[in-house]
């Protein structure tokens, strides 16, 4: 059985020249540092083992004054004129409803809490598991690249089993957005990473061009800049955002059990009826031959905190682990370390024919 097993961690682009769309078969191996290490900007803290982590757009606060509005009334004293009785009495009831009035107004002018600037946080390590399983061919593949400072971009594909040559659908996809990918500032997230699917898009109809044969991948695909997460997804590849210890799936799959349990909500058939369904997992949106059916992306990105991770996944993944053996993994101290722990339990599970399966982690600072 051919097996492929990658560890990227502590680096924060894949140089042009490496294989992050399409890797090697052989040994599992663990790759560090390199190149890319370069790339990260010095002077930076070292965490752990000498992984870099950026902190970046932090300034703090304006100080914030308060400015206090005082009333004075005139002074009285041996030297004052002698006011009559029912004008004294007018007076001092003005004055009393005059007091009240300033409290009042120094009361609703007690400051709010300033105002805090956040620091925008960034990927401060990553480590991808891509794995053959027990087939006899990988057609998943993945890229990341970037700089924690300008933006980084992750995607997982996932070629369509069945159809001919859909592994070299999934690489090409890949291998568009890692080559085309580059962060502007000027351009909102989530249109940055429209137009790189839109091009990538394009070079796979390129590639097809002339080709009888159907072939097909998912795509599920992130950008992270100024502390924020945008992503894209065609197919049922997942997106998850990993938050204080639970994991939450940003994306919704496109397969036929999604359009079954619109029939059952509209009472053509029962809830249970639609999971039992054998046609439940089939694809209904992938890239091929002609736009995807369907295409979704989050017009606004996810403000990431500090100790988030983000897991892209195909599903040879979510489909032998379950969700609570996944946020154990992720758990871990490391990216590295909860990578390698999803790794294990599938081994450990060994799935009669079980598919290529690949996850990438991206861990938040």
């Amino acid at each position: 059985m051919n097996s492929e097993y990658l560890l990227l961690a502590q680096s924060a682009e894949i140089p042009p020249d490496s294989e992050g769309s399409q890797r090697p078969t052989g040994q599992p191996q663990v790759v560090q540092g390199g190149d890319a290490q370069e790339e990260l900007p010095s002077g930076s803290p070292v965490i752990g083992d000498g992984t870099t982590q950026e902190e970046a757009g932090g300034t703090p606060a304006d100080e914030t004054h308060l400015l206090q509005e005082s009333l004075s009334l005139p002074e009285t004293g041996p030297t004052a004129p002698a006011v009559p009785l029912p004008a004294f009495l007018g007076g001092m009831l003005a004055a009393l409803l005059v007091g009240a009035a300033a409290g009042r107004l120094l009361f609703r002018r007690k400051p709010p809490a300033p105002a805090v600037r956040l620091p925008a946080r960034g990927i401060t390590e990553y480590a991808a598991l891509h794995e053959t399983g027990a087939r006899d061919e990988q057609q998943d593949a993945f890229c990341v690249t970037g700089q924690s400072s300008s933006g980084v971009l992750a995607a997982v594909a996932d070629g369509m089993g069945g159809l001919v040559n859909s592994g070299a659908v999934s690489q090409a996809l890949t291998a568009a957005l890692e080559d085309g990918f580059a962060p502007d500032p000027d351009t909102s997230p989530s249109r940055q990473l429209l137009l790189a699917f839109q091009q990538a898009q394009a070079k796979v109809e390129e590639s097809l061009r002339g080709s009888a044969a159907q072939s097909g991948s998912t795509l599920v695909a992130c950008l992270v800049q100024n502390g924020g997460l945008s992503w894209l997804n065609v197919g049922d590849s997942r997106i998850c955002l990993w938050r204080n210890g639970g994991l939450i799936q940003l994306n919704q799959e496109h397969n036929f059990h999604h359009d079954l349990t619109l029939l059952a909500l509209q009472g053509d058939m029962e809830l249970e009826e639609a999971d039992r369904d054998p046609r439940r997992e089939s694809l209904t949106s992938y890239i091929g031959r002609g736009f995807p059916r369907s295409v979704e992306w989050n017009p606004e990105p996810v403000r990431l905190l500090p100790g988030d991770q983000i897991l892209l996944m195909s599903d040879g993944v979510y489909r032998t682990l379950a969700r609570e053996e996944i946020e154990e993994c992720l758990s871990k101290n490391t990216a590295r370390e909860a990578a390698q722990a999803m790794n294990d339990l599938i081994q450990k599970r060994a799935v009669p024919h079980q598919d290529n399966y690949t996850a990438v982690v991206l861990k938040i600072g």
